[in-house]
């Protein structure tokens, strides 16, 4: 059993370094001691199921999800089951979007050891994305009660929260996490700044939260769904020129390779049509389409936001476009209407494009 805990112990050496090939090369060498011994003690047994862990670790992270899951399930055909491989195993299952059996078999982890952070953090995340606010609130407080420096179940706390509408108690949070970190420069802050600035947001704090948000691209500049929450404040409060700039701002310095996600683009498309600044509005819905040129929903999409500014002739040649793509869907040939009743029909589907 030593040899084999030996060996064991330079697989996870090896995996902290994130050299996966040479874990799965020492938990191999430790368990062809296990297969050799002859009467295998419960020691040995113990030391066995804790190396078939572990390459079941493994091979999870090498994206081997078959293997890993056959690995899991003999490590817990052992007894008594080993807590952390229960929890491990339930990551697997999260991954694979089993997320009932994760559950199950994470609350089976930390009801045999209450002090497993990453699992306790695991069941937190499967309460939140399940909608389950109030459960995934108390599993984070537990998460922090036991490792209060875990940064992201600090942040999915704070989300939580937000989301459940506790706004003081998710600013709390995040100014708890921010007291913890002495470096005003430390990137870990940008996070926790753009959380507090979200939470100050919904608590209408408008102050606070562009504070927060300004502090957070003081240290990140790329951070689009800051600059997105940053437009929204600024509409909000009645400055759509502010939004614009603010978005503008997240464009400035991207790469040509890396532009301004999707939904910040269309944010940024309905501002400018909502302050009539035509030509760029017309200029970025071009940009837009260039993204995913046979995307009827998208031709749809600015169409629809063209028709909410009341630009039926800036609509007709994207209502046109998403025609071409997709004939058979009745509100491409509702929006052509509106966009222009007496138009000419647009041309069959191997047509030209206009200019898009």
């Amino acid at each position: 059993a030593a040899a084999i805990q030996a060996h064991r112990a330079q697989a996870l050496a090896r995996l902290r370094l994130g050299q996966l090939a040479e874990a799965a090369a020492a938990c191999d060498a430790a368990l062809r001691l296990a297969d050799g011994a002859a009467q295998p003690a419960q020691s040995l047994r113990h030391a066995q199921a804790e190396t078939l862990g572990t390459l079941a670790l493994v091979r999870m992270l090498e994206g081997r999800a078959e293997e890993a899951e056959a690995l899991f399930r003999r490590a817990l055909s052992h007894r008594p089951v080993l807590p952390e491989i229960l929890g491990n195993h339930a990551s697997l299952l999260a991954r694979l979007g089993r997320d009932e059996e994760a559950l199950e078999q994470a609350e089976q982890a930390v009801a045999l050891r209450p002090r497993l952070a990453g699992t306790l953090h695991l069941i937190g995340t499967l309460h939140h994305r399940a909608g389950q606010q109030e459960s995934a609130i108390a599993v984070f407080h537990r998460v922090l009660a036991v490792d209060p420096g875990h940064l992201d179940a600090r942040l999915r706390l704070a989300d939580s929260l937000r989301v459940a509408g506790h706004w003081e108690e998710a600013a709390t949070v995040c100014r708890d996490g921010l007291a913890r970190i002495a470096n005003p420069d430390d990137p870990n802050r940008t996070p926790l700044l753009a959380n507090l600035g979200a939470a100050l947001q919904s608590s209408g704090d408008t102050a606070g939260a562009l504070d927060a948000y300004r502090e957070a691209l003081r240290l990140s500049p790329d951070l689009p769904e800051v600059h997105n929450n940053l437009a929204r404040l600024h509409q909000e409060t009645g400055n759509p020129d502010a939004a614009i700039e603010e978005l503008r701002r997240a464009t400035a310095g991207r790469p040509a390779n890396q532009p301004l996600p999707l939904p910040l683009r269309r944010a940024l498309l309905s501002l400018l049509v909502a302050a009539g600044r035509t030509a760029e509005a017309e200029a970025e819905a071009f940009g837009i389409a260039r993204t995913a040129p046979e995307d009827a929903e998208l031709c749809f999409g600015i169409t629809a936001l063209f028709l909410q500014g009341g630009w039926r002739d800036q609509a007709l040649p994207y209502v046109r476009k998403a025609i071409r793509l997709a004939p058979d869907v009745p509100r491409n040939w509702i929006a052509f209407a509106e966009a222009l009743r007496h138009a000419t029909p647009p041309e069959p589907a191997n047509g030209v494009d206009e200019g898009l």
